[in-house]
This record gives C-alpha cells, structure tokens and sequence, in this order.
C-alpha cells in the first residue's frame, strides 16, 4: 500500500510541474506579444487596433513606422 500512495504522489507532482509550466510559457508567450502586427494582408495593427488581438498570421514589428517601411499599410479608419 506504501508504494501506491508513494507513485500517486509523483503522479501528482509531475502533474503539478506539467500545468505550472504550460501556464508559464503561456504566460510568458502573452506578455510577449510585438508592438505591431503586419497582417497577411499587409495591414499594420499596433496593439490600439480593434484587430491586433484578431491577427494570428503576422509579422512582428515595434513600430507602425517600421511595418509601413516594410510594406505595410495603416488600417482604415472606421
């Protein structure tokens, strides 16, 4: 009975370690999100765009300057 209490308790330390570390990375992966988003479209999103959130295929750039430069274009205003 020892070494059952004693294997689920790894169990729920690496369960522990798994779910802490998923919930770092996402963390981490959120805060780390560019200043601008190019879309695939070639829309410059800052993150002030209604769309920024929306953009999942994008370029990454720190300025809407720099997205224009690379090709980009400022979004229309609603």
């Amino acid at each position: 009975m020892n070494a059952k209490r004693i294997k689920r308790n790894w169990l729920y330390l690496l369960a522990g370690v798994v779910i802490f570390t998923f919930g770092t990375l996402v963390f981490l992966e959120v805060n780390r999100s560019p200043e601008v988003k190019k879309s695939s479209r070639g829309v410059c999103h800052s993150k002030e765009s209604r769309y920024y959130f929306q953009t999942l295929s994008f370029s990454a750039f720190w300025t809407v300057e720099a997205c224009v430069e690379a090709g980009g274009r400022v979004p229309e205003k609603d």
